[in-house]
């Protein structure tokens, strides 16, 4: 395999529902979440608190774009296979599945770790406006400063972004072979439980929800849960891909 991994931010891996820029460039090239002063946006009414630069514009289309450069100009372009698998944790995840479903014909194998799979559960803009703020942006608008009320999401914009009514788009009722998603018996954090249990009800799937065990970081929303389950995910692209060349 070749193993890329590019950065979404904290953009949903979504096009911004405006189509627009709040924010500068982003100077710091240090730790991911590092950013100057000048380069945030105060989004609360309290002071000190900042919505990350950087993560808002046109995610989607950058990712695509990013995929057409590696089987067009990219120097891995002669040991990259016209196989190709997408995947993803929290975030992430919800991009991964989002555009493997989207768009089929460029990826044959989806993974998902503890990810939001059906947005829209997230509808409480109080919570929005003070723990993900991006979301309320990059689905609807965001009104820095100002209660939540003042702010607004886009029903249509999530709807047509929204891993379940995708699955429901392209007739998808079985689990199939390509896609492969767990979460953790104590994920704490608001949307992912509940998002993956609609996800295996529309998919007529048992429970995919991996209990505590000694090795999996309590299997929380956490660095150490999704490491323990890499092997998992590497494994399931690993058949995936092997099951596709010995077919052609």
């Amino acid at each position: 395999m070749v193993i890329i991994l590019p950065d979404g931010d904290n953009g949903f891996y979504t096009d911004e529902n405006e189509g627009k820029m709040l924010f500068p460039e982003t100077k710091n090239r240090k730790a991911c979440d590092a950013f100057d002063p000048g380069e945030g946006l105060n989004y609360s009414l309290f002071p000190f608190l900042y919505m990350k630069p950087g993560a808002l514009g046109k995610h989607e289309s950058y990712f695509l774009e990013f995929f057409q450069y590696i089987d067009s100009q990219s120097p891995y372009r002669e040991r990259v296979l016209p196989i190709k698998g997408i995947g993803g944790i929290s975030m992430g995840e919800f991009g991964a599945v989002k555009l493997g479903l989207k768009y089929p014909h460029l990826f044959q194998s989806v993974s998902s770790q503890s990810g939001l799979l059906d947005i829209e559960l997230l509808k409480d803009k109080w919570m929005l406006k003070m723990i993900l703020p991006e979301f309320l942006e990059v689905f609807g608008r965001l009104e820095p400063k100002k209660l939540p009320s003042s702010s607004s999401l886009d029903p249509r914009h999530i709807h047509k972004n929204n891993p379940i009514n995708l699955l429901k788009e392209r007739g998808i009722g079985w689990l199939p072979h390509g896609i492969y998603f767990d979460y953790g018996e104590k994920e704490g954090f608001y949307g992912i439980t509940e998002g993956n249990q609609n996800f295996e009800r529309a998919l007529k799937e048992g429970s995919h929800r991996i209990p505590v065990q000694p090795f999996n970081g309590t299997s929380g929303h956490n660095y150490q849960f999704w490491r323990s389950r890499s092997g998992n995910i590497l494994q399931h692209h690993s058949e995936v891909f092997r099951k596709i060349l010995s077919e052609k």
